[in-house]
């Protein structure tokens, strides 16, 4: 074998190898892009969960503010009932006196 013939082949033999590294280094990253995008997903997922449980906790909450709202207003009309009736009473006593 000559010195050309052997030049050449060990190139060969480096740019095979180099090849396989290349290569394998591809699959490892291809591999580790998989798995990110599959990690995402499942981030995706339990986000959108969480939004929609979100959404329904907003929705319950809004709808018990709006019954205490309506609760409120009905206690205080009837407080003012309440005090008005007694504010008469008081004023017929005050005129049955006279």
């Amino acid at each position: 074998m000559n010195k050309e013939n052997l030049f050449f082949f060990a190139a060969t033999l480096i740019d095979r190898e180099n090849k396989r590294v290349v290569q394998g280094a591809i699959a490892q990253i291809s591999h580790k892009v998989h798995q990110v995008r599959e990690a995402l997903q499942r981030q995706s997922h339990a986000i959108e969960e969480t939004q929609s449980k979100l959404e329904l906790l907003f929705s319950r909450l809004a709808q018990m503010e709006q019954q205490n709202r309506a609760r409120g207003m009905k206690r205080n009309r009837q407080l003012q009932q309440d005090i008005q009736r007694l504010e008469d009473e008081r004023w017929m006593r005050e005129w049955d006196k006279e």
